[in-house]
């Protein structure tokens, strides 16, 4: 056998016009050849062949895996790309199956949308907040006693942010709501 480095994508191949993953001028990716001898049987189509150190040189047996598809071999560079935990699991006919974490938020726990990201959305729209915002109980007992105003002056905002907070904590916004309900009304709120 004639054993070339294949240009196109710097992977060793071999002539081998007759192999049914063979390129048009009949070479075939070694990392294929060597994945087919592990597991005793030839690659079906969708399968893709993932070399574990990321060296394409690197065509030893132990360094090679075989992936059920194109999505999982995608998945495995995310997790590896974004330094995430994950195992690699031999499955019954020889592919491997991956194992890994979904990621957490590390400020609350909620689980990520994205691999690189760090805080879950809200977390991370506190976090860009200039001021801190009180809770709900301390604007409430502010905007019954105190006017937006000067609320506003107290906190370092404006009037309507603090109109905005109310409506977030799902209180009254307009003076006139606030003063027409009484104590008893307002302690239910």
């Amino acid at each position: 056998m004639n054993k070339v480095l294949y240009c196109r994508r710097q992977y060793y191949a071999i002539y081998m016009p007759e192999h049914h993953r063979a390129h048009k001028d009949g070479y075939v990716y070694e990392h294929v050849l060597i994945a087919e001898y592990k597991l005793q049987r030839p690659l079906k189509a969708q399968e893709v062949v993932h070399h574990l150190d990321g060296n394409k040189l690197n065509n030893s047996p132990e360094n090679i895996v075989v992936l059920k598809n194109k999505a999982d071999h995608a998945l495995l560079h995310k997790l590896i790309d974004a330094n995430r935990f994950y195992q690699l699991l031999e499955d019954d006919d020889g592919t491997v199956v991956i194992i890994y974490d979904k990621p957490t938020c590390i400020k609350c726990g909620n689980p990520l949308s994205g691999y690189r990201a760090h805080y879950c959305q809200e977390c991370a729209r506190k976090m860009q907040r200039k001021v801190l915002r009180p809770s709900r109980d301390v604007l409430k007992i502010d905007i019954r006693t105190t006017p937006f105003t000067t609320l506003a002056a107290k906190y370092h905002v404006s009037d309507k942010a603090i109109r905005k907070w109310c409506k977030y904590y799902h209180l009254p916004y307009k003076r006139s709501e606030i003063q027409q309900l009484s104590d008893i009304q307002w302690n239910a709120l």
